[in-house]
């Protein structure tokens, strides 16, 4: 089941359009979501790209020892969103994320964002029934996981005939057993596979959905708006969070502004709730946030991970 609902804490609930300018470098054919010193679509992904063009050396996130820049996050992801374009998604097509809170999640979570798809937050606690439910209810159509939990999805991924693409993350620690399901793709291997996505124009009504935990039933989707929630997220959160607008040259060598930060990455805690890292993704992400303990020791990561 999946219900409509108004984007918490948004400024007027509208989404709005900001002046923004952006560095761009010479050459470089691919963003066509925002306009120079003009209105750019209030969507998470274009912010993004925007971001990463302007301060594109600055760390963006970090897991245990694995940090990545503005311009490694922004190329991740959109080598993610190339990966489900190929395997025919496309706008309003949902990807369940059926991960622990990592640099993959958020990368993955941006790529779906870039292509104009609907993440899907799943549970990390659930167990096959639980995950075959929501997979199936939210018509899901691609599935990324952690090697961890790969035994529940080799369970039930023979009753979603729906997935067109799963992808594995290893997350496994030395003596854990690989469990195998069938057709899944490493996520490094999709990584060197695909080459970044081009850049697109994106709409502010794209779906944003985000699971509820069941407590009063089965769990639903409720739909906002992107738009909604990317204003607000830049209209009150980025300053709450010390990111300031610099003046940046534009092509025809007059000054605009874009989004600037602290040039910390935030931590991600593995052990997040589900409902509340998708929050963390809108308000938090790329903040000057406090380091969190992790789950179990730093987790091993395949070759181009």
């Amino acid at each position: 089941m999946i219900e409509s609902g108004a984007s918490p804490n948004t400024a007027g609930n509208d989404a709005r359009s900001v002046q923004i300018a952006q560095q761009r470098p010479q050459g470089d054919d691919r963003h066509t979501g925002a306009v120079y010193g003009g209105t750019m679509e209030m969507h998470f992904a274009t912010v993004w790209e925007s971001i990463a063009d302007v301060i594109p050396d600055a760390p963006a996130i970090t897991t245990g020892d694995t940090t990545r820049t503005w311009a490694e996050y922004d190329d991740r992801g959109a080598r993610m969103a190339q990966a489900f374009t190929a395997a025919g998604l496309g706008p309003d097509s949902k990807v369940g994320l059926f991960m622990y809170n990592s640099n993959e999640y958020m990368e993955t979570h941006y790529g779906v964002f870039k292509m104009r798809g609907v993440a899907i937050n799943v549970n990390y606690r659930y167990l096959d029934e639980e995950l075959w439910y929501l997979l199936d209810n939210s018509d899901s159509e691609a599935i990324v996981f952690h090697a961890s939990l790969a035994d529940r999805v080799a369970r039930v991924v023979d009753r979603l005939p729906n997935l067109k693409l799963l992808i594995v993350v290893d997350d496994l620690l030395n003596g854990e057993e690989w469990v195998d399901v069938p057709g899944a793709q490493a996520y490094g291997d999709v990584i060197a596979a695909n080459e970044p996505m081009e850049r697109i124009e994106r709409r502010e009504d794209d779906t944003y959905m985000l699971y509820t935990g069941g407590t009063t039933g089965m769990p639903k989707g409720v739909m906002y708006a992107v738009g909604g929630s990317t204003a607000s997220l830049t209209a009150s959160g980025y300053p709450l969070l010390g990111m300031v607008p610099r003046r940046v040259g534009r092509p025809d060598g007059t000054d605009g502004q874009a989004a600037h930060r602290c040039g910390r990455a935030i931590h991600v805690d593995p052990l997040r709730p589900r409902d509340a890292r998708h929050w963390l993704l809108a308000w938090v992400v790329h903040s000057n946030a406090r380091r969190s303990p992790h789950r179990q020791p730093h987790r091993t990561q395949s070759a181009g991970t």
